[in-house]
């Protein structure tokens, strides 16, 4: 649902941007001009941060995958860890994985934040920079009180949006990251096949025998000359 609103952001804050520039150059272009000046620089340092963004939620996303698969291990195989006393072990490990999850999630918050910070810091520039071209505007007699006023609000309407435009972003960079781990496990060919020229047997029915049967998984074998048969009806030899 965040990640579908921020995609209506997306495209509703550029009209709405469109929309007060519109409003703003009827009354006076070379304000409207200097209202929007930040403009390039906002562009530039998402395009800049883009991918770096991406690739540090990414980072973020991989080892809470790994801190959640480390928890469920542990969990499932509780006993076995008990047994051999390795809850020392596990512990010192799960506060490893814990540490890096924090560390990639601050590096990833950094570029977030500092993102936001710039669209703010910038749209406050532009403000001020408005209120003085503009106040000397006023003062000279080229623009009433009630257009500087008026000019004011429009600005306000495109200021919100280019404020929202940074988190906007930073929401989408992390949709686009996930979207891409869900790829990857609906895309990925398993890594155990099942074998192409397997035999299917139909409609077997007596003993069960294995004469001198000699087992392994790799060149080296764990079971050599096993002989057992096993009787139709009985489950043990």
């Amino acid at each position: 649902v965040l990640f579908r609103s921020s995609l209506q952001d997306l495209f509703r804050l550029p009209a709405m941007m469109v929309f007060g520039f519109g409003l703003m150059v009827s009354i006076d272009l070379g304000l409207a001009i200097i209202a929007i000046a930040y403009f390039p620089v906002i562009a530039l340092a998402i395009i800049a941060l883009r991918t770096r963004m991406e690739s540090r939620y990414r980072a973020v996303q991989d080892q809470f995958g790994a801190l959640s698969t480390r928890v469920q291990e542990n969990i499932s195989g509780m006993r076995t860890i008990k047994a051999y006393v390795q809850e020392d072990a596990e512990i010192s490990a799960f506060v490893q994985a814990n540490q890096e999850m924090v560390r990639r999630a601050m590096s990833w918050s950094r570029f977030s934040a500092g993102l936001i910070a710039l669209t703010t810091i910038a749209g406050g520039v532009s403000v001020a920079m408005v209120l003085w071209f503009g106040g000397n505007k006023v003062v000279a007699g080229q623009l009433t009180v009630g257009q500087f006023v008026q000019f004011i609000a429009y600005l306000a309407i495109l200021a919100n949006p280019v404020l929202s435009l940074g988190w906007t972003v930073s929401i989408v960079q992390q949709g686009i990251a996930g979207w891409r781990r869900v790829k990857e496990v609906l895309v990925d060919p398993p890594l155990i096949a099942d074998p192409t020229d397997h035999v299917v047997p139909s409609g077997i029915r007596g003993d069960v025998e294995f004469h001198d049967v000699t087992f392994g998984y790799t060149s080296e074998p764990v079971l050599k000359h096993v002989s057992l048969k096993v009787q139709i009806g009985r489950a043990h030899v």
